[in-house]
């Protein structure tokens, strides 16, 4: 079994397993919950995709598995959204590419919204809710602080 792969792999070349229990998008959301950010890879083609699905969005295969994204990020667009302070103050929206390559909409939230850069490296954090967000590195070396971040880190 591949050391990335996860218990909750999709089963493959039969079509008719690939469709039997919960969805992706459940067993995503499973995982996240469990402390886990995974993302599907295609066993046929060997591309990576986000959002959960059935079957690969590049060839079709049903062959699909749930992997553990290298945690490596970059911010590929962000735009800032205005509110007043009393709401809550502003925020980003950014669209993160993984280094698998899937882009994934989330906010980067340990760095002021309108400071938030294209290309910046970012990593992934699970927040309370449990959803994902992603974390500016603020310091050069693997496994330092990243700000805000602290909440959950990644199983």
């Amino acid at each position: 079994m591949n050391t990335q792969a996860s218990a909750s792999q999709t089963p493959g070349t039969n079509c008719s397993e690939a469709f039997a229990g919960p969805g992706p998008e459940a067993l995503f959301r499973k995982r996240l919950g469990e402390g886990a950010f995974e993302i599907q890879c295609c066993d046929d083609c060997g591309k990576h995709f986000f959002y959960p699905r059935v079957t690969c969005r590049y060839c079709g295969s049903s062959s699909v598995r749930w992997i553990r994204p290298s945690g490596q990020a970059r911010v590929y667009s962000t735009t800032v959204v205005r509110r007043r302070p009393e709401d809550g103050g502003d925020y980003n929206v950014a669209i993160v590419e993984l280094k698998e390559g899937p882009r994934m909409m989330t906010r980067v939230e340990d760095v002021p919204a309108a400071q938030v850069r294209i290309d910046m490296s970012v990593r992934p954090r699970l927040t309370s809710s449990p959803t994902l967000a992603f974390g500016h590195r603020l310091r050069g070396k693997e496994g330092d602080s990243y700000g805000a971040m602290q909440e959950k880190p990644l199983a």
